[in-house]
């Protein structure tokens, strides 16, 4: 049979011999605490306080306690993997053997100590000067409540333990679902991320062999160049999905170096970025695919000199990002959701695995002409 897995497990900063003294001084308070309460009970009362055989019998009856508080969680540790039907056969006659020795810890205790007492004070009269069996024989006459409480007490510490140990489970599995969640996120973030890099590679080949069918080989050259050193940074970003914004700026404008050779004179890009939004967090290769499909849908369907802004701003605890092109609008009823292709439908995959629904994506047309894309991603410290 497969064992179960004890889940109860103390601190990383206590060590077995801190918890060994932590159980100690615990019941040693709860002693005090007891002895005080007789002592003001019998003062209050009028009553004659029996010293030393009080203390000696409260020090006696905890003391039970702590020992046998060590010997329950081992037996706790041997059979909490037990099914509790089994475990009661087990833990019923426990129980009424834990009742028996704290009795006899208990009263053993108490008449050892009141003997030391007086043996370390001849010069006190000691009015417990008995034999020991009829000693023995009076402390026995209160025997019942004795080993009820030392039984309940059994059931008490074996509850906790069964919930802490139930609690530490939950915990844990708890624990591991976040984590289990936590991977196949990053999985699936790294799956969408994949998608991206062949996705713009195919684009830029297919640009390169424009160039070469235009005979413009100066120029295509020019690309693979810039090609390489482009794949050069996504690889440099490989692992991380998030980057700081001027590390995503970087890595866009070795893209639109190749795509201001594709239109030469024809583009104009400009930028307005806010400096103290540069070290902002944002999911690596958020803009290329904006931009690309900014290319592919609008400016290279321009008619004339074409425009790419790109803007940047913080606003309270969020980074808001516009890029806006020129190009025909949007269609009629064109619905993010519905009708984005890869590029974008991918990205708003991943800003929804990122950060749920605490950013925002939107496109629209603009009244100058064009569209305009904008994106406003929390920040966390």
């Amino acid at each position: 049979m497969k064992k179960t897995p004890l889940h109860i497990q103390h601190p990383a900063f206590l060590s077995a011999r801190h918890l060994f003294w932590l159980n100690l001084v615990f019941w040693l308070i709860l002693a005090l605490i007891d002895g005080f309460q007789g002592y003001m009970f019998a003062r209050n009362n009028g009553e004659t306080y029996l010293f030393p055989q009080r203390p000696a019998f409260v020090l006696a009856y905890f003391f039970s306690f702590w020992v046998l508080s060590f010997l329950l969680y081992r037996l706790f540790v041997r059979i909490h993997a037990i099914p509790w039907r089994k475990a009661l056969y087990i833990l019923l006659p426990m129980s009424l053997l834990v009742g028996l020795v704290h009795l006899l810890i208990s009263i053993g205790g108490n008449m050892l100590l009141v003997r030391l007492w007086y043996a370390l004070h001849p010069a006190l009269d000691n009015p417990y000067s008995r034999p020991f069996g009829e000693a023995l024989r009076i402390n026995l006459e209160n025997w019942y409540p004795m080993m009820f409480n030392g039984f309940l007490i059994f059931w008490m510490v074996m509850a906790i333990l069964y919930g802490l140990n139930f609690y530490a489970r939950y915990r844990r599995q708890q624990t591991h679902a976040l984590e289990l969640a936590s991977q196949l996120s990053q999985a699936q973030l790294q799956s969408l991320r994949m998608q991206l890099r062949p996705h713009f590679l195919f684009n830029a080949l297919n640009t390169i062999a424009m160039m070469i069918r235009r005979q413009k080989g100066a120029e295509a050259v020019e690309m693979i160049s810039g090609l390489s050193d482009l794949l050069r940074a996504s690889l440099q970003q490989e692992g991380r999905q998030l980057v700081s914004l001027e590390e995503e700026l970087a890595f866009l404008k070795k893209y639109l170096q190749i795509e201001s050779i594709r239109f030469q004179d024809q583009l104009h890009i400009s930028w307005q970025i806010e400096e103290q939004s540069r070290l902002a967090k944002v999911p690596a290769l958020l803009l290329q695919p904006i931009v690309e499909n900014a290319f592919k849908h609008g400016i290279s369907r321009h008619l004339g000199k074409a425009s790419l802004h790109i803007e940047s701003r913080m606003q309270q605890s969020s980074l808001h990002l516009l890029v806006a092109n020129t190009g025909p609008p949007l269609p009629e009823g064109w619905n993010l959701q519905q009708h984005a292709k890869i590029g974008l439908s991918n990205t708003l995959s991943r800003l929804k695995e990122l950060y749920e629904e605490a950013f925002e994506f939107s496109l629209h047309n603009r009244e100058a002409g064009g569209v305009a894309v904008r994106l406003s991603i929390p920040q966390t410290k």
